[in-house]
């Protein structure tokens, strides 16, 4: 009997491990980052955060594609919710976010594969004007949340099956 249960949970694992290595695939790439709207402050922040939302885009692949999909995204720009702003107290810089300004942007090219065959392709420009309305935890130490909030209802629109 005391086999049973290990052999069980084994079984378990490996099923949900080739689930996820069923799941589609998201190719990013981040054209002439140099040049977007607002990715961060410095240099490293702006790589932080790019590979933040890249890593979340194949996160929300694995997630909503089909085993056999492709879906190779071109970041062209980003603009982060918010507006950096010199902060009195600290001598820092700080994001602030208001309502119904400087809502999160991200323009992007896509084409998504299926097969190895072009389904379907398109510019789109991924925005959320109602970013302070939804729930977002201000204390979470998880950074872009309004971005990744954003890139995950685009995804589902787009990708997720019915």
């Amino acid at each position: 009997m005391r086999l049973q249960a290990p052999a069980l949970i084994f079984t378990s694992l490996l099923t949900v491990a080739g689930c996820a290595a069923a799941s589609g695939v998201v190719d990013v790439a981040f054209a002439d980052s140099n040049r977007y709207t607002d990715a961060g402050t410095s240099q490293s922040d702006k790589e932080a955060n790019l590979k933040l939302l890249g890593d979340y885009l194949q996160q929300l692949g694995a997630r909503y594609l089909r085993n056999e999909e492709v879906l190779k995204v071109e970041v062209l720009d980003v603009d982060l919710a918010g507006r950096v702003e010199p902060w009195r107290r600290s001598g820092a810089d700080m994001r602030i976010v208001r309502a119904m300004s400087d809502w999160p942007r991200i323009s992007l090219r896509y084409s998504l594969e299926s097969s190895g065959k072009t389904v379907r392709s398109a510019t789109d420009q991924v925005a959320d004007m109602n970013y302070t309305r939804g729930f977002v935890d201000i204390r979470s130490p998880h950074p872009l949340q309004y971005e990744k909030r954003m890139l995950e209802k685009w995804f589902k629109e787009k990708f997720a099956e019915p």
